[in-house]
């Protein structure tokens, strides 16, 4: 690699490389990042962003190619030397201890002793004071993680980070769980830190966060750097280069994300009156019909998950009444839901969406599996064939039916997901964030699925914090706000202008009633 000025650099790589089961997943990987810069990694999902940061953090050790820290040749053997070497990283699933308090986790496994071996309480709460100061974070040390935030709880990690006396601080996906507000929150914090001297690499799959925050971005396809280019914020054609570049379309190929809408609505098929339940939601009557996709918008504890799970029996509601087809049914757990035709993709899919250890085939069958015995011993065949239908129907990529779930890219896990619902043969799919954590490519895959199901008379309740993609996909929208729906949204109503505008005028309406 042939640097012109090595000593500008924080870092830098050479022909970094790893492979996975004798599967090359990077390829002559030469990344620099400069001090006082925020450099984005773009690329679809599996194209290595992952890999590359854990790389560079010592989770990953075995690699060919060379890494330089300050122009010093380093090879971390594990994230504690990387911690020395002036390298942190924030992981997407933050790794906080919910049990104990701010300062104690800043200083988690580095409590500041007193002579006599006791933890020195007065100098980590005041040790921990400052680096929130800097921060600009108002929330108290001795506040216990679990009352926090998701928010404060990604800041509290770039504290830890700052602790140790981070020059390079690595963020993978930090705003998959933030509201706009909280979003806004965190860029501010990643400039100061830029002010500070201090080198970002930053990965996101929504490219308006890379115009806002990025100074250089690379991009990564199948493992091999494409290129890395200097952000010009004011070329009108960027989003479309950077799309271009990362799924290697041309230009004139890439088209359009959102699949054309389509008259395909047909007559109710749900109605929810009175759904209530005490802190979440509040007399909520909605109305879903066969065909259309009903976008549900609202802020951060609005109650929309809340609501998607009552009506699909995880949590318990208070009051309500849910019809189908016209005929009162009761749905007091999931089972009752899947009987009536009725599944969930939820939030997250990892926790809740699918069992990491198993395969595709045997994740397709999960909410089926009676479907793929006989005589009570289940037939590898026809779990194999069922498998094969869905793959085919959703383009799912993988290995083989036995890959691990957890080891495909967020976009292939999400349609395995998808899978095991249409399985079910279900006539309504709720969605709740379906998107998130997914590249732009598997984001308008995910599209056309929806839209495909919608045409076929399935009937869609599209939950989403993403305003364009919940205004293309959705036939009307439920603005939700503090528990309650406040406005409903259908044809050219669905804009930008009018969402906001309903969720914040509610907002601050009952906030100056209660």
């Amino acid at each position: 690699m042939k640097q012109s000025s090595p000593n500008e650099y924080l870092l830098y790589t050479e022909n970094l490389g790893k492979q996975f089961n004798g599967i090359t997943v990077l390829e002559n990987i030469n990344l620099t990042i400069k001090k006082g810069e925020i450099h984005a990694i773009l690329g679809a999902n599996g194209a290595g962003k992952s890999t590359l940061i854990k790389i560079i953090d010592g989770i990953h050790t075995d690699y060919i190619g060379d890494i330089y820290v300050k122009n010093q040749k380093v090879k971390p053997a594990n994230t504690e030397e990387a911690r020395l070497l002036g390298i942190g990283m924030v992981h997407q699933e933050l790794s906080l201890v919910s049990e104990l308090n701010v300062a104690e986790n800043i200083y988690l496994g580095r409590l500041p002793r007193t002579t006599w071996g006791m933890v020195h309480y007065k100098k980590l709460h005041q040790d921990s004071a400052k680096i929130l100061q800097e921060l600009n974070m108002s929330v108290k040390t001795k506040e216990i993680v679990s009352n926090l935030s998701i928010a404060d709880r990604q800041m509290i990690e770039i504290a830890k980070m700052l602790s140790m006396n981070t020059d390079i601080i690595l963020l993978d996906e930090p705003t998959s769980a933030l509201t706009e507000n909280e979003v806004k929150r965190l860029f501010y914090t990643m400039e100061n830190l830029k002010k500070q001297g201090k080198g970002i690499i930053f990965i996101t799959h929504k490219l308006d966060e890379i115009y806002a925050t990025s100074d250089r971005v690379t991009i990564l396809r199948d493992g091999n750097q494409i290129n890395t280019i200097n952000l010009d914020k004011n070329d009108p054609d960027l989003e479309t280069k950077l799309i271009s570049l990362m799924t290697g379309t041309e230009q004139g190929e890439i088209g359009e994300i959102y699949p054309a809408k389509k008259n395909r609505i047909g007559p109710p098929i749900m109605e929810v009156s009175n759904f209530s339940s005490k802190g979440k939601f509040e007399n909520i009557h909605l109305q879903i019909r066969r065909g259309e996709i009903l976008g549900i918008s609202g802020l951060k504890g609005a109650g929309r998950t809340e609501l998607a799970r009552a009506i699909y029996g995880a949590d318990p509601k208070d009051t309500g009444i849910l019809e189908l087809n016209g005929e009162i049914v009761e749905i007091r757990q999931p089972i009752d839901a899947i009987h009536h035709g009725i599944g969930m993709v939820t939030e997250d899919r990892k926790k809740e969406g699918f069992v990491g250890l198993l395969g595709v085939k045997e994740n397709i069958s999960l909410t089926t599996i009676k479907d793929v015995l006989v005589n009570g011993f289940l037939s590898r065949k026809l779990e194999r064939e069922k498998t094969q239908t869905y793959v085919s129907k959703l383009n799912i990529r993988m290995a083989s039916e036995d890959a691990r779930v957890k080891n495909l890219s967020g976009g292939n896990q999400q349609k395995v997901v998808i899978a095991k619902w249409l399985c079910t043969d279900c006539k309504v799919l709720i969605l709740d964030e379906p998107t998130r954590g997914i590249d732009v490519k598997a984001k308008s895959e995910i599209y056309k699925i929806m839209s495909d199901l919608a045409e076929q008379g399935l009937a869609i309740l599209f939950i989403s914090s993403e305003l364009p993609e919940l205004i293309a996909m959705s036939d009307r929208v439920l603005v939700m706000s503090r528990g309650r729906i406040v406005s409903e949204l259908s044809g050219t109503q669905i804009t930008k202008e009018n969402i906001m505008k309903s969720t914040f005028q509610e907002s601050a309406v009952q906030k100056e009633v209660g």
